[in-house]
């Protein structure tokens, strides 16, 4: 959680002001933006997540920023919902997809990190991973990762198993 608090405490810090960022385009408070993902509806209001890295203007460790609308045009900030701070995902938490379930808001993401290979080669490994919150705080589960590329056919890349849809059922384990 360390890196959670260190990421918002420096939006917190660092963050434009909202009158000279554009008005009806989603813009980060403070860094870099690429790859919206998660939008969904949870309790009244549409959430929009984004590939995030907060502290500079280019491709760096990815979190997971978070903003809010209830009209599609006027969008509000919300604190940074997930950062690079497990083993699954200490290269970063890529994109994916948002759902409610039961009352609550469940992110699935791709946790991304690097490891040894059979060969003592060094490689990307990129795992289907979750956290469920309250809509602004969200706790990663310790069951992580959930789906991993060690259920992929011989000859698939490890490396390009990303971009979660919203599979709630089989992840949860719900029928």
């Amino acid at each position: 959680m360390q890196n959670l608090k260190k990421a918002r405490d420096y939006v917190s810090q660092h963050h434009v002001a909202s009158d000279t960022r554009p008005r009806f385009h989603v813009s980060p408070p403070v860094g870099w933006l690429n790859d919206p993902n998660g939008l969904s509806e949870f309790q009244g209001k549409v959430h929009l997540f984004y590939q995030y890295h907060p502290y500079d203007i280019k491709w760096g460790p990815m979190h997971w920023g978070h903003q809010v609308t209830e009209d599609m045009v006027v969008w509000k900030d919300l604190p940074v919902a997930l950062a690079p701070d497990q083993w699954y995902d200490q290269e970063g938490c890529f994109s994916g997809s948002a759902v409610e379930h039961e009352g609550k808001h469940y992110l699935i993401y791709t946790g991304v990190r690097k490891q040894e290979n059979s060969s003592g080669q060094i490689e990307v490994v990129q795992d289907q991973c979750l956290a469920v919150g309250d809509g602004v705080d969200y706790k990663k589960v310790n069951t992580n990762p959930v789906l991993t590329g060690n259920l992929l056919p011989d000859g698939f890349s490890r490396e390009h198993f990303r971009d979660p849809k919203k599979l709630i059922e089989p992840i949860l384990g719900l029928d």
